[in-house]
């Protein structure tokens, strides 16, 4: 996988990943902290419901206080005068006071007067729980006390739910005793509390109480406000639930609560969560473009251009091609660095060619220097017996010996001993100096013997920078001169072509021996007798330079031409022919021109081409 695929996917992983986290951290954290805060929402607005439906009992509580501790009615408990009714209770007062049930009544509970009415159409009714002749004994709403009292409950009727009040009927100064109770109650409106839901958005639903019955609340409820259970949360796809009971001034379950507040806080944190995770996609997008923009341009192309430019210096041998990136981050400087090493490659490739012709002048020239081998070696023994007698020349303590003399406050009679001590060891040394002297005198003479000797061959070290106009021709034919005529080895047959060449630039002895060692190469690489070769000239060009190009062709049809490139690329050692195919190679280098082999395209063989700088 390439660079620029690589830096793809992982700014596609990364992407992936921050996407995940936030799902997971607004699933795991954010959501439901928008759960919890719809779950309280619902839970207010079920109070708010209870408190509406509180309210209007306590509107309620307060109306029978201003009739209840009244002279008036105090006293027409005790006389029953008509007055007291024309003047106060017709049906316009009644309706005044907006109460269905409007009821006075003695101490022991029985009726002194009641009615019960329809507000809208001013008719009167029945209600037996309130309009009989007396009341329960047990009703809650009779006052047993002479101080001011207001009872107000939720009460079952058999014309439906209302809400009563009652209070002692006492004097205006709200004294006693008391002379009986007074009440006033309203049938309970459901549509004043879904009208109030309403602006809130809120469905309330009031049914009759069905099913068994909750025990009723712990805690005893203010005079003024209803009994009801705790409230029973509960969620549906579209709506948050708050069910509750709510009870009769007897303590019975009387009305199922339930208040239903629609989920849109969750909707929204969805769509929050939602337009989250779209957002950070599409700005995780934006972000990996602009980051895959960035790393392309300032990363993944220099370091394409570098490796493509690499390739070509190394595809070509360009050793003059430089990469120059005009840049000052870690990019320029990896391409400044790599010019420096391209700088350092071509100074030691230098140094190797003209090392590796050195070398391979001297592995040519190797057997015929044998014989100075055999001259060198008395003379090895003879350089021994000088080194001997050097060996024993220490000067280490006549050096301390002088030191110790050159010491400041040195006495007299220390320095008559230093001196006398100095004057036997350099007696001893110039005794063997004078030996070792004479030994190589008489080497000198010998190695002047050799000097002219090693003279004749010091041309093949000084060969490659001296190049003259050179005819392929006649190379050759020197050349073929030094090829073994019988036994493995090559037989040459030389195209015409190679005649009507120019000449080229070379170093003749090199040359001869650089097409010595090729043909004999191309021999070895037969399985017996002799390989048939056949040598064609042509001009050609190379980076713009005119070069003429000398090529060796394995004539044999049916050869296995992988198997010679193979050979030929690792050819074994020849010791005795002083040269290889390598320095073969680093000759024609040093030369201004090429060695390649390849596969034959007109035979089934081996092609290898010498091309070398037209001179002129």
């Amino acid at each position: 996988m390439d660079l620029r695929r690589r830096t793809l996917l992982i700014v596609l992983l990364l992407l992936l990943a921050t996407l995940l986290a936030i799902q997971l951290v607004g699933r795991g954290l954010i959501y439901p902290k928008f759960l919890d805060l719809e779950q309280e929402q619902a839970r207010r607005n079920a109070e708010l419901v209870l408190e509406v439906t509180n309210h209007e009992l306590q509107v309620l509580a307060g109306k029978p206080e201003d009739w209840g501790y009244w002279d008036d009615t105090y006293q027409f408990v005790i006389d029953r005068n008509t007055d007291y009714v024309e003047s106060n209770l017709g049906m316009q007062s009644q309706l005044s006071l907006k109460v269905n049930l409007l009821g006075i009544y003695d101490p022991a509970g029985r009726k002194v007067w009641a009615r019960a009415m329809d507000l809208g159409s001013l008719r009167a009714f029945d209600l037996d729980e309130f309009t009989a002749s007396i009341l329960p004994a047990d009703s809650p709403f009779l006052a047993n006390e002479n101080t001011p009292r207001t009872r107000a409950g939720l009460v079952l009727t058999s014309r439906g739910v209302m809400l009563v009040a009652s209070t002692p009927i006492l004097t205006s100064l709200r004294a006693g005793p008391r002379h009986g109770t007074l009440m006033m109650g309203r049938f309970f409106d459901k549509q004043v509390v879904r009208r109030i839901a309403r602006q809130g958005r809120l469905q309330v639903d009031f049914t009759p109480h069905r099913g068994a019955s909750p025990p009723a609340p712990a805690d005893t409820p203010r005079g003024d406000a209803l009994a009801n259970t705790p409230l029973q949360m509960s969620v549906d796809a579209d709506n948050s639930y708050a069910d509750t009971v709510i009870f009769s001034v007897d303590g019975k379950p009387a009305l199922d609560l339930r208040v239903s507040t629609p989920r849109e806080i969750s909707a929204r944190g969805r769509s929050v969560l939602r337009l989250s995770l779209l957002g950070t996609g599409v700005a995780g997008i934006g972000i990996a473009l602009v980051l895959l923009g960035l790393l392309n341009s300032g990363v993944v192309v220099p370091l394409v251009q570098l490796t493509r430019q690499a390739r070509q210096i190394g595809a070509n041998d360009d050793n003059m091609a430089r990469l120059q990136f005009n840049r000052r981050d870690e990019i320029g400087a990896l391409a400044a660095e790599f010019d420096r090493m391209l700088d350092r490659l071509a100074d030691a490739r230098g140094r190797l060619r003209r090392e590796s012709y050195r070398s391979g002048a001297s592995e040519m020239a190797g057997g015929i220097v044998r014989d100075l081998g055999e001259s060198l070696a008395p003379v090895h023994e003879q350089i021994g017996q000088p080194l001997r007698l050097l060996d024993q020349v220490h000067i280490s303590g006549m050096q301390a010996l002088v030191r110790e003399l050159a010491a400041p406050g040195l006495s007299h009679h220390r320095q008559t001993e230093l001196i006398a001590v100095l004057q036997d060891h350099l007696g001893e040394h110039g005794g063997l100096v004078s030996e070792a002297r004479g030994e190589l005198r008489g080497l000198r003479k010998r190695l002047e013997q050799m000097q002219e000797k090693v003279a004749e061959y010091s041309r093949f070290v000084a060969g490659p920078g001296i190049l003259a106009p050179i005819r392929l021709s006649d190379a050759l034919e020197q050349a073929l001169r030094r090829q073994p005529q019988a036994g493995v080895g090559a037989a040459v047959r030389i195209d015409d072509s190679v005649a009507t060449q120019p000449p080229v630039a070379a170093a003749r002895e090199v040359l001869q021996q650089v097409l010595h060692t090729l043909l004999d190469q191309v021999g070895r690489l037969g399985d017996g007798g002799l390989v048939p070769v056949r040598i064609s000239a042509s001009r050609e060009d190379l980076e713009g330079r005119a070069m003429v190009c000398l090529r060796f062709d394995d004539e044999r049809p049916r050869a296995d031409a992988q198997r010679l490139l193979e050979q030929f690329a690792q050819p074994p050692a020849m010791p005795d022919r002083g040269t290889s195919l390598t320095w073969a190679e680093n000759a024609v280098s040093a030369m201004g021109g090429r060695l390649q082999a390849e596969a034959s395209e007109n035979y089934g063989g081996l092609a290898v081409r010498l091309l070398l700088p037209q001179a002129g």
